[in-house]
């Protein structure tokens, strides 16, 4: 019969024979580490090992203190930790149980059972061998339904959550609430000697039976302690779990009643579903600022992740600004608009919290010389220090520019390359104006001033002005030049999505109607 090992929890394993745990050699989880047995120690997360089934019976087993880390036979009847897990067959295992729970455990790659050889007492290294019917192959495992971490814990008879009630006193009754956001409905599980510690979120204050006995005596919090009134078992009932105290042996128990702020009580274990709870982790999303996207550009990966590992929901507040398509932002109009991320939990994780960002959206500019008519043009170069180029109108992506802002300047980016205009550090007059790969320097940030309805560009290093210098051949160099005043200097920004233009004022942008 194999055995029904729990996706949700963790396992140790003891053998028989020496009464030694499954562990690795000096709890190492280097890659070819070799598995041994050692004194059972709780405390030691190399000793937990997680089960994943998978629809031909077999199992992948990972150790608890890195889930990464796949365990494999390998050569001479060895047992070892694998860098990654690569789906060999040697990484496959099937586990086999006896009518009295224990169990052997053999990989799918080898007809060999894990055993300690010669049924040693001491600290040795498991290894494979042929079946013998000893005890040195023969494993007790124990299940810890949840692995560390923080939790809330729903009763199913009232469908409420276990609730602290806000209290931070010594002896307060725990209680229920209806699932929320508060800290009060959250619990830390710990490990404690083979039991679990429950400790409240808000308060700090220990899940408690304060020596109650009796059927219907409160479930209480205390600050921490060592008292088995503070030690508790998770056992799983059908696909719920009972909450017991070692203390008294009795469950946690809602007594059917659905109202808010009603006291947990003790009762002993019954049938009844008062007694039968889920446990939900706690789950949150981490989600990064987003940069200005651009018009026409492509669909942007949303930088945001669930710490369940979970897939999140996005939605955009105005979609006439921005849409989500495949999870991805669809940039559609200039403005501005919140991207909310939101993960609605599944049977092991509670609903992560929403997380709300704002997006601008803009559009790429022509950049236009008001005495020449010109355009500046990237010319399609990519090497950092190569020139940049004026050209007629396109309408090329080499003409296209993102502005960009630069704390209290403005970079100047191309749509086609990605490079910057750059002064290149050159504050000689006439010198040609460069392109570089974005940096923190200077070189690359411009002043943006208003000028008789037109737009001059200073840049921060060298003090001199963009300037078409009246060149009207297509590919003549863009140069620089200190003030003067020429229309060579004053530039119009043309938007590219749209059959209009706009001009930069000194408070606004000023759209104008043209083609």
């Amino acid at each position: 019969i194999s055995f029904n090992f729990l996706d949700k929890g963790y396992y140790t394993f003891d053998n028989v024979n020496s009464g030694k745990r499954m562990d690795l050699q000096s709890q190492s989880l280097s890659s070819g580490t070799p598995l041994y047995q050692y004194s059972i120690n709780n405390s030691l997360n190399t000793q937990k090992w997680l089960l994943t089934p998978s629809s031909t019976g077999e199992y992948t087993i990972r150790n608890y203190t890195d889930t990464t880390k796949y365990i494999e036979a390998a050569g001479s009847g060895l047992v070892q930790v694998a860098a990654s897990y690569t789906g060999a067959v040697n990484q496959k295992f099937r586990v086999i149980q006896s009518p009295n729970g224990k169990v052997i455990i053999y990989p799918s790659a080898k007809d060999s059972i894990m055993e300690i050889p010669y049924a040693s007492q001491n600290d040795a290294q498991i290894k494979l061998c042929f079946n013998t019917n000893n005890n040195c192959q023969i494993w007790q495992p124990t299940f810890y339904p949840f692995r560390e971490g923080t939790y809330k814990m729903v009763n199913r008879a009232s469908g409420k959550d276990l609730d602290n009630a806000g209290s931070t006193t010594n002896a307060s009754a725990v209680g229920q609430w209806t699932n929320g956001g508060s800290t009060n409905l959250q619990w830390v599980l710990s490990f404690d000697n083979g039991y679990y510690k429950m400790k409240s979120v808000s308060s700090s204050l220990y899940l408690d039976s304060n020596g109650g006995t009796t059927d219907g005596s409160v479930v209480t919090q205390w600050s921490l302690g060592t008292s088995p009134n503070q030690q508790w078992l998770i056992k799983p009932n059908g696909s719920y779990f009972k909450i017991v105290n070692r203390a008294n042996a009795k469950c946690v128990d809602s007594e059917g009643n659905t109202n808010n702020g009603t006291s947990m009580k003790f009762w002993y274990d019954n049938p009844s579903i008062n007694q039968q709870w889920t446990f939900k982790l706690i789950q949150t999303i981490t989600f990064n600022n987003l940069a200005t996207q651009y018009v026409g550009d492509a669909d942007v990966t949303i930088p945001a992740s669930a710490s369940s590992g979970l897939n999140i929901t996005y939605a955009s507040s105005n979609t006439a600004v921005a849409t989500i398509v495949n999870n991805k932002i669809h940039a559609v109009a200039t403005g501005t608009c919140t991207i909310t991320a939101s993960q609605a939990g599944n049977s092991s994780y509670d609903q992560a919290p929403s997380v709300s960002k704002t997006l601008t959206v803009s559009a790429y500019v022509q950049i236009q010389n008001r005495g020449t008519g010109m355009m500046i043009d990237g010319y399609g170069r990519t090497s950092n220090g190569s020139t940049c180029a004026q050209y007629g109108n396109s309408g090329h992506v080499n003409q296209q520019w993102a502005i960009e802002s630069s704390g209290n300047y403005v970079k100047i980016r191309n749509r086609a390359t990605g490079l910057y205009l750059d002064g290149r550090g050159i504050s000689t007059n006439g010198s040609y104006v460069g392109q570089w790969s974005n940096a923190n320097s200077t070189n690359l940030q411009w002043s943006q001033e208003s000028y008789n309805g037109y737009i001059r560009f200073k840049n921060v290093a060298t003090g001199l002005y963009l300037d078409g210098y009246g060149y009207t051949s297509y590919g003549a160099n863009l140069n620089q030049y200190g003030n003067s005043g020429s229309t060579n200097q004053q530039w119009s920004l043309v938007t590219v999505s749209g059959a209009s233009y706009v001009k930069a004022t000194t408070t606004a942008v000023e759209s104008v109607t043209g083609s």
